[in-house]
């Protein structure tokens, strides 16, 4: 080795603090043994050295294999949760309903370690004086179950989704929109 950049080492952190550690107690164990009459006391402390730098390359390589477990696991130590998406069940996607009152059942898969849903509805109205519309948020309900009433306000179509808890409060990605449709 020619040219040992102990910056460029030191950028790896304590793998390579241990190596360059390790590299001065090799030259300095070979400056000893040049002597015509080696230090038994030197040896031994650079042993010692020699030692250690290996045991903080040691710790540094484990804290390497435990951050790279970790950032395949992603970001969120929780086994994905906040990656998962709730599974819609009923009523169907673009169901049409004929009944008054309008109240439907929403239901849906249960999410691996959900504490609660939140259930977001909407309603589709009109833009006055426009051919067009647009989706009004109705008040979204917090439940502990996989399913829940809502009661619609008018003959019309609605969309629905869900968004399940946990216990720190984190949030899974929200469901798909499911469409329905009141006709009266």
């Amino acid at each position: 080795m020619n040219h040992v950049d102990p910056a460029r080492l030191l950028s790896y952190g304590a793998i390579g603090l241990g190596f360059l550690l390790a590299f001065l107690s090799y030259l300095l164990l070979a400056g000893e043994q040049r002597r015509p009459e080696p230090r038994t006391s030197m040896i031994r402390a650079i042993y010692s050295f020699m030692l250690f730098a290996f045991l903080l390359s040691v710790l540094g390589f484990g804290s390497e294999i435990v951050k790279s477990r970790v950032s395949v696991a992603g970001p969120d130590a929780d086994g994905g949760f906040t990656r998962q998406k709730p599974i819609l069940r009923s009523p169907e996607d673009r169901s049409e309903h004929d009944f008054y009152p309008r109240v439907l059942e929403l239901a849906w898969e249960k999410v691996a370690g959900a504490k609660s849903y939140k259930v977001e509805t909407e309603i589709q109205v009109a833009i006055i004086g426009e051919h067009s519309a647009e989706w009004a948020p109705l008040p979204p309900q917090e439940v502990a179950t996989n399913h829940c009433q809502i009661t619609f306000g008018g003959a019309n179509w609605g969309r629905w989704r869900v968004t399940a808890v946990n216990q720190a409060g984190e949030q899974s990605q929200s469901s798909d929109w499911w469409l329905f449709h009141f006709m009266h």
